[in-house]
């Protein structure tokens, strides 16, 4: 089986990166103040004595505290979005086969797809911002009977989905497959 052109890495990279960036944005913004809310009777109660003796020191720790934490958060999110990456590219294989397209995908829950000629109404090549930037193609199997709502690699989703190949790969792979499918009784 094939794997996907190498800067496929940094296309996943990029898109969990982004996806982490909106859950923390949701923890910080809805989450956290609730928490804040529901514990400052709490600590006020608590650190009132405190508080007042050391007004210098707490300024000091307003301002570094959230911005080594939100610069350790942006490390760690990179890091783990990359080791992530590494193992959805590693992961995700496809074939031509004789009786369709094989697609394995999945690093904790594995995906086995094949997608027979007869169904294959339509593919497209959807090139994004981020994989223009990068210099390669996502490549979308339509089939008939399949509808899902939007997906995780830009476009609507499709049955089949090959993000990440090099625009030439996608191309070729589009051609092979438009040809495969003309002389069935179904699909193009």
């Amino acid at each position: 089986m094939k794997q996907l052109d190498p800067k496929a890495i940094w296309l996943f990279c990029f898109k969990y990166l982004l996806f982490s960036l909106i859950i923390t944005a949701f923890l910080l913004f809805w989450i956290l103040p609730l928490i804040f809310t529901l514990l400052a009777p709490i600590g006020m109660l608590l650190f009132k004595a405190w508080i007042q003796e050391a007004k210098e020191i707490m300024l000091i720790f307003a301002i570094l505290i959230p911005i080594i934490g939100f610069l350790i958060f942006v490390f760690a999110a990179f890091w783990l979005s990359y080791f992530w990456a590494k193992l959805s590219y590693k992961n995700y294989k496809y074939q031509i086969a004789t009786e369709g397209v094989k697609i394995e995908k999945g690093v904790i829950w594995k995906h086995y797809i094949t997608i027979p000629f007869e169904r294959i109404q339509n593919v497209d090549i959807y090139r994004g911002i981020l994989t223009r930037l990068l210099g390669l193609s996502e490549l979308h199997i339509q089939t008939a009977g399949y509808s899902a709502g939007y997906g995780m690699h830009g476009g609507w989703a499709t049955e089949g989905s090959l993000p990440g190949l090099s625009a030439n790969e996608a191309e070729a792979l589009r051609e092979e497959l438009v040809t495969k499918v003309a002389g069935k009784k179904q699909g193009l």
